[in-house]
């Protein structure tokens, strides 16, 4: 009798501490990495890692609403310029061609940015920031000149 009670009491135990400890990998790193904080050098508490993650996709939803933006400029463009004189019309092709290819270049930067360390992806959103200011000046200047 002591035995059988001794022997699910065990049982009992054992399941009650599978049953409660029982979540995936994933879940765990899920749970560290929302409640983790860094603190740097100077005792500032820095972002956590899901912050970082959300500002780089917010970052890629505005870009990705401004390529779109291009895009829609681009075809507009191409209709003003379809109606232009012979000479005029090829240099204006040629000039909106390279600015269609900027623009593909600086989708697909962006979709294949990673986001590894905090350094990168400051350096990368200055420059990327640079990119897309200087691509809608060439837009701007491709209006202006037909």
């Amino acid at each position: 009798m002591k035995t059988l009670l001794l022997t699910a009491a065990t049982i009992c135990i054992i399941a009650g501490t599978m049953a409660t400890s029982c979540t995936t990998p994933t879940e765990k790193t899920t749970t560290t990495v929302e409640k983790t904080t860094v603190i740097d050098p100077n005792g500032e508490t820095a972002r956590t890692n899901a912050d970082y993650m959300a500002e780089i996709e917010s970052y890629r939803k505005t870009n990705a609403d401004r390529i779109t933006a291009n895009e829609k400029s681009m075809a507009d463009l191409k209709a003003q310029i379809a109606q232009e004189k012979a000479e005029a019309r090829a240099e204006n092709e040629r000039r909106l061609a390279a600015l269609e290819q900027k623009n593909k270049d600086l989708k697909m930067k962006m979709d294949n940015f990673k986001g590894d360390t905090k350094e990168s992806w400051d350096s990368f959103k200055v420059q990327y920031a640079r990119d897309m200011d200087q691509l809608g000046q060439d837009f701007r200047d491709l209006s202006d000149k037909k």
